[in-house]
């Protein structure tokens, strides 16, 4: 091939890779406006939310390929990235944050358990009680704590004997418990469907509101055994829990956004500072997290003491982070942490945080 061939054949691969790039960013654009759009009329956005993370890898890769290469092309990739900048906090570390102490303090987990009778955790309750010992934490919300199966409230302190139930929702699997003081509590329901409850607590001079929170999950059961490298699947099989995998997704996205609206009217009434707890079931570029977030709470995750994604679903799909601790900004997150146990398929998130009327 002659030297005028090779520069054509080449130049020829590079404006085919720029037209990749080129379409990636775009599709990195599009996932942006799943964080301000419902996605009840325009369902397709939540799954371009949820694939934001692939979106953003892609083009990391392009702008690096591009600047070994010293190409202009770059700008593509950079452009739709920084554009998107603020994402990027909400879904990585990329600097750890600073434990910090304060005299004043309450600490907080959040822990989906799939506590019952039929789970790995529900068979083992001694050994989850002493895992509990060891991470007291002064409230403490579980989601799908079903335990025992008949609802009997007073077993659900026996697992965590320091702690008192101030909260409970047997049929949502909804539980608060806690070492505060607790003189309220609430449930609130779409359509009979409780999904969140809440407790009034007192700790010194301050009162504050806690919300446990599971929003409408995507009920995904066989559809997850897609991101199984390890299972096999026929064509049609694959194509059948495909189609079931997004159709449970939209219905999902649907129900959540309905929840959330309700949810942040009731928040909106809270006569005490609030701290939401819970599993979201939506990742951090969503409606969801963007609509409950808004401009009053400060999302715990940003002073996580380590870098990267901070997932805590911890089941056969991708990484992604679902469960949060979000609070009024008259708090500050002292300390955020994910702990890696296996007793379920989502991670329990603790944090500690300053009381508002520390001076």
């Amino acid at each position: 091939m002659s030297r005028k061939n090779k520069k054509q054949s080449r130049k020829w691969h590079i404006g085919l890779i720029a037209r990749f790039n080129a379409f990636f960013a775009l599709l990195l654009l599009i996932s942006y406006l799943a964080y301000y759009i419902p996605p009840d009329p325009v369902w397709p956005l939540g799954l371009f939310g949820l694939a934001y993370p692939i979106f953003l890898t892609i083009n990391t890769g392009f702008l690096i390929f591009w600047i070994i290469l010293k190409k202009k092309y770059l700008f593509v990739s950079l452009i739709s990235i920084l554009l998107g900048w603020n994402h990027v906090g909400n879904h990585f570390r990329l600097f750890p944050a600073k434990e910090k102490e304060s005299a004043r303090q309450i600490s907080v987990m959040t822990y989906n358990v799939r506590l019952s009778r039929i789970t790995e955790t529900g068979r083992k309750p001694a050994e989850f009680s002493s895992w509990l010992r060891q991470h007291q934490s002064d409230i403490t919300c579980f989601q799908e704590s079903y335990y025992p199966a008949k609802g009997q409230a007073k077993s659900l302190s026996g697992i965590a004997p320091r702690q008192r139930l101030s909260a409970y929702h047997r049929k949502a699997g909804l539980a608060i418990l806690s070492t505060l003081p607790s003189f309220n509590k609430g449930e609130i329901d779409t359509r009979g469907r409780v999904f969140s409850v809440y407790a009034d607590f007192i700790s010194g001079d301050d009162t504050l509101r806690v919300y446990n929170t599971q929003l409408a999950s995507n009920y995904l059961d066989d559809e997850k055994l897609i991101f199984d490298a390890g299972t096999e699947m026929q064509q049609q099989e694959l194509q059948r829990q495909a189609s079931n995998l997004v159709r449970k997704l939209i219905n999902g996205y649907q129900r959540r956004v309905r929840e959330v609206k309700a949810l942040k009217r009731h928040i909106n009434q809270s006569p005490y500072p609030v701290i939401l707890c819970g599993d979201l079931n939506n990742t951090p570029l969503s409606y969801t997290y963007h609509h409950l977030r808004g401009s009053r709470f400060s999302d715990s995750f940003h002073n996580q003491q380590s870098i990267g994604m901070g997932n805590t679903y911890n089941g056969k799909m991708p990484p992604i982070r679902i469960d949060y601790v979000l609070h009024d900004k008259e708090y500050k997150t002292l300390r955020y942490e994910r702990i890696k146990v296996d007793f379920s398929d989502h991670y329990p998130v603790k944090v500690s945080l300053s009381l508002p009327n520390e001076q």
